[in-house]
This record gives structure tokens, sequence and C-alpha cells, in this order.
């Protein structure tokens, strides 16, 4: 997997608001192309139990096998896996 498309990497976090518009976060890459960091993001959680949406941009690779996989979002010590993401 990589984030982006071929030619076109895509380092962003989009965050879905309460109102429906979306706000934009460009985040680095690791050296070894695996991991997206962002820093000062504001997941528009209003209170505790809310929640979020949020996505990046991922595509598969000529060696990524078939099936289902997906990415996770780390926030602080708190982990979250994506919906699933399947690859054909």
């Amino acid at each position: 997997m990589r984030f982006g498309v071929p030619g076109l990497p895509d380092h962003q976090l989009t965050v879905l608001r309460s109102d429906g518009t979306t706000t934009v976060y460009v985040g680095s890459i690791s050296s070894d192309d695996q991991t997206l960091t962002f820093t000062d993001v504001d997941l528009e959680i209003p209170q505790d139990g809310s929640w979020s949406v949020m996505w990046v941009c991922v595509s598969a690779t000529a060696d990524t096998p078939p099936g289902p996989t997906s990415v996770q979002f780390t926030i602080g010590d708190l982990v979250s896996p994506s919906t699933t993401i399947e690859v054909v």
C-alpha cells in the first residue's frame, strides 16, 4: 500500500466537520513511506462520547496481496483501524 496514487503522492488527512465541510491537514511521510504524521489536528470532537470521521488516500502497489486490509490511525495512545479496504 502507498499513500496517494501512482505519480501523485497524497500526504493529507481530511477531517469531516459537523457542518458537513472538510478540513485538510498536510502531513509528513516517514523515510520508509509507511507512516504519515500530522500535528495540530482538530478532530472536531466537542465532548466525551463524540466521534469523528477522517480519511487518507491510499492505493495498492503491484506487490500488495489481494484481499481485505486496513490502515491504522493512532491518536496519542489510542489506536483505531480504518474501515476495511478490499485490494483486488
